[in-house]
């Protein structure tokens, strides 16, 4: 029973990631404010932190009771004692938790970094206990794929009401940004045929974290695609993949489209020169170039100028200073200026206006996962992260294909971290890419023996 109720947490708490729910605690003495910096400026209760605390508590519970039953006294310790028995990747992410730590001694704001920090401690420890029950046999891989896929259904369906009637769908009690409209102040549009158009937000807080859920749900619908025994399996998966792929479209998340487009190449690459699957994968490729050929065709007028990228355009130059910006902190601060803090730190000492970012529209955190860390944890922890992931991309890429899909889905959020930040320093992106970490974890170790009665 146990088992049981564990499993359905965890398989909750996967498809509630993209629900915003919050209620608002307090304000920190945030230098300025504009469009951006709602959550970097405020504490939060999430609904998903809820959730979130469920997990560690039956993680708590089972993983004790496998300890103190003495038939399953050996297959406890080895849980309980599993960081020590991964080595390398147990020694790194402790090492890189603790210069996230450390980065709060060197914080101007000491607050924020606090409370980054105890954010960052939630969402690692969400997905160590996901690891966890993946190793313990509590939870399938192939469940928690399902989980993600059908959530990114339902946001792909959000995300289709949004575009189509250009406004918010009503889904404010899931977190839903409740002013949504193409002429929303600080809401994401984009320009077509002579008018402005809503890009679709899902119950997130921007349309490109959206993008990288739907890109965890497409690839995870490919997977149960190719695994699917029966063809109504395969049918409702490829129903799946063409709604997904509207809410991708629908985003209007140029770094999604470019992500989503290697993440699928490199997955029909994997399952094209693997002879199991190579009949599935063939007629899967068929279906998503003829629904995306279709996609395209009917959205045209709005995805084809989306599609053009200029590298003087606004949000590309802008990204590309943010990215200097961020270079020259790491290079004056080596230990970081403290996690949470990039962003003021460059206001106070105005770096924005320096690096030509004078616009107070401008003032957002560097758009790219590693340099954020860099800056703000400081270049050991960065080496610290880099080398936790790349072990547990080996790991993973060697074994059977639920680990390699599940390698090739954090190799798309880390690839869409070189474009955005919201893996690091936003509530969802820390989620989705700590959960993802955690499926890694856990499947790279599964033991054969037994599982918890």
């Amino acid at each position: 029973m146990r088992k049981k109720i564990f499993r359905w947490v965890v398989l909750a708490f996967i498809f509630s990631i993209p629900f915003g729910t919050k209620k608002f605690l307090f304000s920190f003495a945030a230098p300025f404010e504009n469009f951006y910096t709602h959550e970097y400026a405020a504490a939060f209760l999430f609904g998903t932190d809820l959730l979130v605390f469920a997990v560690l508590f039956m993680f708590w519970f089972v993983a004790w009771r496998s300890v103190i039953n003495k038939s399953d006294l050996s297959y406890g310790t080895d849980k309980i004692g599993m960081w020590c028995r991964t080595n390398r990747a147990g020694c790194l992410l402790g090492a890189f938790l603790f210069l996230a730590l450390l980065s709060i001694v060197f914080a101007d704001y000491p607050a924020f970094a606090w409370y980054s920090f105890l954010r960052l401690a939630l969402a690692v420890s969400a997905g160590y206990a996901l690891a966890w029950a993946v190793r313990a046999r509590v939870v399938a891989v192939r469940h928690l794929m399902s989980a993600f896929a059908l959530s990114a259904v339902f946001q792909s369906l959000v995300a289709f009401f949004q575009f189509g009637f250009q406004k918010s769908a009503g889904l404010w009690w899931l977190g839903e940004t409740t002013v949504l409209g193409p002429s929303t102040p600080g809401v994401a549009s984009i320009a077509a045929d002579g008018m402005r158009f809503l890009r679709a937000y899902g119950t997130l807080s921007h349309a490109n974290i959206l993008a990288g859920f739907l890109i965890l749900g497409l690839l995870a619908l490919s997977y149960l695609f190719l695994i699917a025994e029966k063809t109504r399996g395969r049918a409702l998966a490829v129903a799946g993949i063409v709604a997904v792929e509207t809410g991708l479209l629908l985003t209007f998340s140029r770094s999604g489209w470019i992500v989503a487009a290697l993440a699928l190449a490199a997955f029909f690459v994997f399952a094209l020169t693997r002879a199991t699957y190579r009949p599935r994968a063939l007629s899967l490729l068929f279906s998503v170039v003829f629904s995306l050929t279709l996609l395209i065709g009917a959205l045209q007028f709005a995805v084809l100028p989306r599609a053009r990228l200029v590298t003087d355009e606004g949000p590309v130059s802008d990204r590309w200073r943010m990215n200097k910006l961020s270079v020259a902190l790491v290079v004056e601060r080596p230990w970081g200026v403290g996690i949470g803090n990039e962003l003021f730190f460059a206001y106070d000492h105005d770096r924005f206006r320096e690096f030509e970012l004078p616009a107070r529209g401008q003032w957002q955190p560097t758009h790219n996962l590693f340099l954020l860390i860099g800056s703000e944890i400081g270049i050991v922890g960065l080496i610290a992260f880099l080398f936790f992931v790349f072990i547990l991309l080996f790991e993973n890429l060697k074994l059977k294909i639920e680990n390699s899909i599940v390698a090739l889905m954090l190799c798309a959020l880390l690839l869409f971290g070189l474009l955005d930040h919201f893996l690091l320093d936003l509530h969802a992106g820390r989620l989705m890419l700590w959960a993802i970490i955690g499926m890694a974890m856990g499947a790279r170790n599964t033991p054969q023996e037994r599982v918890i009665a």
